[in-house]
């Protein structure tokens, strides 16, 4: 099995492509990185600054280079012993005419060699007799017609609708009618249209009624069938040729949620790559979720970004934090009521088509006749089935289900039943599907079809609306974590770190990703304020009262506003370093935050005028010369102090916890990055080179933190120990260690024991609550199977261990310690 040791995950599109990739190639050898982590690289649509809305998974995306350039890179890579995991996208693809297999089942409908490849789900019902929707119009088909806005061109030997930078095929039927292109009426251009094996419609539509399953509710992005063998091979024929080249030496999955069956799916990847190939898929576990037992390495690290988030936070005031917030929102609604709130308002205005499909396929399963209940009853059965669904879903593709899955489908519909009284009827009806329907292929077939549902909702309703709208910390309200978390013990993280060494040792650890909604030392900053949250509170309440004249119109609103100085603490540059272009940055984030929370604006419908009001309001907290920006820099200078100090107790974590540590591209130096696209800007690699290239003592680098050298060079020095030591760290045992004296709360502390050498990880918790000057009698407590001899790798001192070690003694420059024994 490959091991990839550490991962540095690089976005490709055109404006970093493989020659820019190359030039950094040095670079990552000075920093340390055993594998490069890829964003996807086959073609995608043309500017395409992501690659997941790819076009054709058999060629590599031409803005970014070809194979031969990736074959030279590779080579180049491996004689560094650098691999390459490769992130990819089986479950959707672009809908767009750049797709050659869509357009080609657009074009000849059944005929077509790619027409069972797309997820039209439900044609059963024969929603618009089964013709696929083309959901791109600005308005109905007959108003894009009278308005002159639709035509029909000859593009070489053949004839499309065209409409703005859109086109679509005609089926080569439709010719003749075609042909004098000038001369085609209003009458004949719906004819032709209504000909065709596809439906011209509105984009709004598709709110209400869908025949084909999109990713999320993204209209651009059809899913496919990849349940089908054929659908599997042809899909996957470039990427197993590139695993059998040695080009790639680990795969990442993209949304394994999305598919039909992710088990199969995995098990038919697993035998086509075989057993050497490190394969991880991208997967948010909920609270007490664990991952299923399937044939792969483990996921891309969100469960790790929440659970150190977490240990970061202090326990001691969240029910200050809670208090302040219901006063100040007037909310006291539980956070799940209002997740439920958040899915149901989703589902009604935006997946109203994928639940009318749900229901269409129930009668058509053969559990019960139509009329049985009520088909409204039914529906909204299904509705609340998909809305109290715990986690993003379930997995079972046969029936009957296991005993822990069938119990979590029993207390979600018991849930129902107790809430929704006149649904009891028709809840009846859904555990005769799924719980007396064992030979029943049409029930299993609903029942899979559901969890295809789950996902997105949990996903839009969560994390893209109450991440936006349930701000009482928002250093949790992070994908892989949860807005009513706040902390958890050493105790809990300890256990959590013996289960992953046991089960998935080679799973990734993450604390950034291209979808965290914030960067890393963002969020570790962040958590300084439980801290101090007298003092926080006290600040914002004083900060409200200052900035009440600077409103606009009531804009910001109590929560908006809270949210605004949240950010500010956590995201403005550190101290003493440039601010660039921070003010357009946060204006366009502020933007993106209110239409995400659907309050006073929508990305349907922006409401400019809240929207100016709060920028304006924004703006006038970053100006130097007012009263505020005295009273938060002031604040900002002592949460950034301390948040630094998080920053690195995280990096130190995410090294030498069992897993992969994961780099996302840059946050090897600072990364107080907001949501995409803030977070895929351009990185500075030539900085971060220069500043590894620059000699400075442990003394020095700590004195002028701010600049961001202290983490690159403790990223480094990390990197290389662990190539050094790769299979302690991937076999090696967790043991967590003890502390004792006055601050043993303070500290937090394990060893990773292989053979002969043990590394013992000892980091602070949260210090803004104390003034620590002198750490006293706080100690470490060695095991005595420890062997004698140690080195502090962070000081570079030497010498014989005995069974304690003060800490005072080891936090003498920095707080925060790694030592060798061995």
């Amino acid at each position: 099995m490959y091991n990839p040791v550490s991962t540095y995950r690089i976005q490709f599109h055109k404006g970093f492509n493989f020659d820019d990739f190359e030039n950094i190639i040095p670079y990552l050898i000075k920093l340390g990185v055993s594998t490069v982590y890829a964003s996807p690289i086959f073609s995608s649509v043309p500017d395409s600054m992501h690659g997941y809305d790819g076009i054709d998974p058999l060629s590599i995306n031409p803005e970014i280079g070809t194979i031969k350039q990736l074959t030279a890179i590779s080579k180049k890579l491996k004689e560094h012993h650098i691999g390459w995991i490769q992130d990819i996208v089986p479950n959707h693809m672009a809908y767009a005419a750049d797709n050659k297999w869509l357009m080609d089942a657009l074009e000849n409908g059944p005929a077509s060699a790619y027409a069972s490849f797309f997820d039209q789900t439900l044609t059963d019902n024969l929603l618009f007799n089964g013709k696929l929707m083309v959901p791109f119009l600005g308005a109905d088909l007959e108003d894009a017609i009278n308005n002159g806005d639709l035509k029909i061109e000859r593009i070489g030997n053949k004839y499309v609708f065209k409409y703005a930078e859109q086109i679509w095929p005609l089926k080569p039927e439709s010719y003749p009618k075609a042909q004098d292109v000038k001369s085609i009426n209003k009458k004949q251009l719906s004819q032709i249209a209504a000909d065709q094996y596809y439906r011209l419609c509105s984009y709004t539509e598709t709110d209400h009624r869908i025949n084909f399953r999109r990713f999320f509710t993204v209209n651009s992005l059809i899913c496919l069938n990849m349940q089908s063998d054929e659908v599997f091979n042809q899909f996957h024929q470039l990427i197993v040729q590139l695993v059998d080249d040695d080009i790639f030496q680990g795969i990442r999955i993209d949304h394994i949620d999305g598919l039909y069956d992710p088990t199969a799916y995995l098990t038919k990847l697993r035998k086509a790559v075989g057993d050497e190939t490190y394969i991880v898929v991208e997967k948010i576990l909920e609270k007490g979720e664990q991952m299923p037992l399937w044939p792969i390495e483990g996921n891309t690290g969100y469960d790790f970004l929440a659970m150190v988030n977490n240990l970061l936070t202090s326990p001691a005031n969240s029910n200050k934090f809670t208090s302040f917030y219901k006063t100040l929102t007037h909310n006291t609604d539980p956070v799940i009521e209002q997740v439920h709130d958040k899915k149901a308002d989703f589902l009604d205005s935006q997946m109203n088509g994928e639940l009318d499909n749900l229901s269409s396929l129930f009668w058509a399963s053969d559990i019960a006749e139509p009329g049985t209940v009520p088909a409204e009853d039914l529906k909204q059965s299904i509705a609340q089935f998909l809305i109290h669904c715990p986690q993003y879903r379930f997995y079972g593709n046969s029936f009957p289900l296991n005993k822990e899955e069938a119990a979590q489908v029993n207390n979600v519909l018991s849930a129902i039943k107790s809430k929704h009284n006149k649904l009891t009827a028709a809840v009846k009806l859904l555990e005769t599907a799924f719980f007396h329907s064992n030979k029943n292929d049409k029930a299993l077939h609903f029942y899979m079809r559901c969890m295809q549902f789950t996902g997105p909702l949990m996903a839009k309703g969560v994390e893209d609306t109450l991440m936006y709208t349930y701000n009482r910390f928002i250093a949790h309200n992070e994908v892989g974590d949860a807005p009513d978390s706040f902390s958890i013990s050493q105790a809990e993280f300890h256990k959590a770190m013996l289960n992953r060494q046991k089960h998935w040792p080679l799973t990734m650890n993450a604390t950034a990703t291209h979808d965290t909604k914030r960067g890393e030392d963002m969020r570790a900053r962040l958590n300084v304020l439980p801290d101090m949250a007298d003092a926080w509170l006290s600040t914002v309440a004083e900060w409200q009262q200052m900035n009440s004249k600077i409103k606009h119109a009531g804009a910001p609103d109590a929560n908006d506003e809270y949210f605004i100085y949240q950010t500010l603490v956590g995201a403005y540059p550190m101290p003493g370093e440039d601010a660039n272009n921070f003010e357009e940055r946060l204006l366009e984030y502020l933007q993106k935050t209110m239409r995400e929370a659907k309050l006073h604006s929508t990305w349907a419908e922006p409401n400019e005028k809240y929207e100016d009001a709060v920028k304006e309001f924004a703006v006038k907290l970053l100006d130097k010369h007012k009263p505020f920006w005295k009273s938060f820099t002031a604040f900002h200078h002592k949460v950034a102090e301390f948040g630094i100090i998080n920053s690195l107790a995280q990096v130190l974590l995410k090294f030498t916890c069992p897993g992969i540590p994961d780099i996302y591209q840059g946050s090897e130096h600072w990364d107080l990055s907001l949501v995409d696209p803030d977070n895929r800007r351009p990185v500075n690699h030539h900085r971060n080179d220069t500043l590894l290239a620059k000699n400075s003592s442990l003394q020095g680098l700590w004195d002028n933190k701010f600049n961001g050298q202290i983490k690159l060079w403790l990223v480094q020095l990390l990197l290389h120990e662990r190539k050094a030591n790769a299979a302690l760290f991937a076999a090696g045992d967790y043991i967590p260690l003890e502390i004792k004296g006055k601050y043993a709360t303070k500290v937090f502390a394990f060893a990773r024991s292989y053979e002969q050498t043990w590394y013992i990880t000892v980091v602070p918790l949260n210090l803004a609550d104390t003034t620590i000057t002198d750490w006293g009698d706080t100690q470490l407590i060695i095991p005595a199977a420890a062997p004698e001899a140690f080195e502090n790798l962070i000081l570079n001192i030497k010498g014989k261990q005995e069974q304690q070690i003060k800490i005072k003694d080891i936090f003498t420059v920095v707080p925060f310690a790694l030592l060798k024994l061995g």
